[in-house]
């Protein structure tokens, strides 16, 4: 396991990872998308380096060192290899079909069951490149005075050979060969899918990844070309909390997919159409039915580890599960003491804000109160958002000035040491007053 890249986010080789990138014609290509990762792993080996020898990151090397935490390729990579190479490959099939229905997709017509539709050999791919369907440039050529509104971007639109639109980049393909059947994974964690392309203002991600779904890609490298466009579905994959009816409407409608999908689901919605006007309207219906959404959790659920940075909520159901704090790798499952001086004051626990994340520290390990495990599985005093303080924040106990009345930057009193005003007055001292 110690060469693996990274422990939590992509515990895989980087030979695991390099077979898993879609083939391409040029060479190099694969080793050009495997960069991306071994640089975000390169720096999170120095920031946990830093940390080690008790040196105080700047932001941007935190920024650097912790971007794997939201990275959304990490996240994909680690949660559907999980799914692919479980139990060395037996059955991948199966794990594959409980995800696909649980992003609520029924399988082709021609197969009763997800598992014979994607029975033989199945392959996952990572940044698929998928061209942009000639008659989509062709339409936007004869509208660019509607969609391309900026004068000199609609001057390069009119040159001749113009590039209308490149290709579209799918963050993940499952395919199997044998039936043509696929599944193209879009990845959302904290980003939101963009609105427009340099030469169309209304052409949209999601629009978009639905649109070469629907092209057939015969000049593309095997097994690429054996995609069958009738038989492709796209899934959705976001954070539980940002789909439909599992946290209120409100909040899935605070992205623009959270709009957007639910209209592009429902058949009898006109605004697929309105997007992809160059698209034939049975096409885009039937095609709507062939739309998922699926979440981290729905992995985490279906292979129990798929996604590590996900923990099980006690008490919240089976399946449900919440995301682990943003402890850093080299400090998690260590102890500390209320927030004092065993690490330095901007890696304390009391430092670790609670967002919609979750659960940030445990309280009461086995030393008794005061104590904690950053990163632990959440337990009967569990901090999470609205719920108990943090460790070594004002109502900690172990926070509390113990110092006698007249002692040295005493305060004689048993409230909060952050209140003790001992600070002010050594201040005060070294200012003479």
């Amino acid at each position: 396991m110690s060469d693996v890249l990274h422990q939590t986010y992509l515990p895989f080789t980087a030979e695991q990872l390099r077979e898993h990138f879609a083939p391409v014609a040029g060479p190099g290509e694969r080793d050009r998308h495997l960069q991306y990762y071994l640089a975000s792993v390169e720096e999170a080996r120095k920031y946990d380096e830093l940390i080690r020898h008790g040196a105080r990151p700047t932001r941007a090397q935190t920024r650097l060192g912790r971007q794997m935490e939201k990275d959304e390729r990490f996240w994909l990579a680690t949660a559907l290899m999980r799914l692919y190479h479980a139990d060395d490959g037996i059955g991948r099939e199966k794990l594959f079909a409980r995800l696909l229905e649980r992003a609520g997709l029924r399988p082709p017509p021609d197969y009763p069951r997800w598992e014979d539709a994607l029975a033989g050999a199945l392959d996952l791919f990572f940044e698929v490149n998928l061209p942009s369907p000639g008659r989509y440039r062709a339409w936007l050529r004869d509208h660019l005075a509607e969609r391309t509104p900026i004068p000199y971007l609609k001057e390069q639109a009119e040159a001749p050979g113009a590039r209308l639109e490149g290709t579209t980049k799918a963050d993940a393909m499952l395919l199997a060969p044998a039936s043509g059947v696929a599944v193209i994974f879009e990845a959302k964690v904290l980003s939101d899918i963009s609105t427009h392309v340099t030469f169309d203002l209304a052409r949209n991600q999601l629009a978009r990844s639905i649109d070469v779904m629907l092209e057939a890609n015969p000049t593309l490298p095997a097994p690429l070309s054996l995609r069958k466009p009738e038989r492709t579905f796209l899934v959705l994959l976001t954070p539980t909390l940002t789909q439909p009816g599992r946290a209120g409407e409100a909040i899935s409608k605070s992205t623009l997919y959270g709009w957007l999908m639910p209209a592009y689901k429902d058949p009898n919605s006109s605004l697929l159409r309105q997007h992809l006007p160059h698209r034939d309207s049975h096409q885009l219906t039937e095609s709507a039915e062939r739309l998922g959404w699926a979440s981290w959790e729905d992995c985490h659920a279906v292979v129990p580890g798929a996604c590590p940075w996900l923990t099980t909520s006690h008490g919240a159901g089976d399946d449900a599960t919440e995301l682990d704090p943003s402890v850093p790798q080299s400090l998690r499952g260590k102890r500390v003491r209320s927030g004092r001086a065993r690490y330095p004051p901007w890696r304390r626990a009391s430092s670790y804000a609670v967002g919609w994340f979750g659960v940030i520290a445990q309280n009461g390990g086995p030393d008794g109160p005061g104590r904690g495990t950053l990163g632990a599985p959440p337990g009967p005093l569990a901090f999470r958002a609205g719920g108990l303080p943090l460790p070594g924040g004002p109502s900690d106990p172990a926070r509390r000035c113990r110092r006698p009345a007249g002692s040295p930057a005493g305060c004689g009193s048993r409230q909060p040491g952050w209140r003790s005003g001992g600070r002010t007055r050594r201040r005060s001292r070294r200012q003479g007053r």
